[in-house]
């Protein structure tokens, strides 16, 4: 494992030394066209990219991540927590509103029995009031009869004195 060090150190040397050459710049390099020299140097600082990044960057980047799952999971939860809370209390004011239409019915129950007590006080006292006008009527009728009768009475008394008294002449 430890030349696996030296040789990624050895290959960037020599590949930084190899750029900075001033013969890279020529059309071929140890008899390989420039492209494909280009194409391996490229593909050689991408390894030893590579190597460096998984060597010193994987445990902070892998800590980075279960720290990023850790603090969604948790999240997750808090909000599973807040939709528990959130469904209780719904369920309570569904009970209060069931509660509230119990009483709004107790209400209106109560109000009909007020509302049937009275209209059966208002027709007793209607007929009440029909009672004493008929009576009163029936006394004002039997007065005016008797107040005629009088009259009539007189009448007649008045004509069979008159009569009485021109056949009596």
């Amino acid at each position: 494992m430890p030349y696996r060090h030296a040789v990624a150190a050895l290959i960037g040397f020599l590949g930084v030394g190899l750029a900075t050459a001033a013969w890279a710049a020529a059309d071929t390099v140890f008899g390989v066209p420039r492209h494909s020299w280009d194409l391996a140097l490229k593909l050689i600082n991408f390894s030893i990219l590579a190597f460096v990044i998984v060597k010193y960057g994987k445990a902070p980047l892998m800590g980075f991540l279960r720290g990023q799952r850790e603090a969604v999971a948790g999240q997750f939860e808090e909000l599973k927590s807040e939709a528990q809370q959130i469904e209780d209390l719904q369920a309570e004011q569904d009970r209060l509103i069931a509660g509230l239409d119990a009483k709004i019915a107790e209400i209106v129950k109560y109000y009909q029995e007020i509302g049937a007590e009275e209209k059966r006080m208002i027709l007793e006292r209607a007929e009440a009031t029909r009672d004493f006008m008929l009576k009163d009527a029936d006394a004002s009728i039997a007065r005016e009869f008797e107040e005629s009768r009088k009259i009539f009475r007189a009448e007649v008394i008045d004509i069979a004195v008159s009569l009485a008294g021109t056949r009596i002449e």
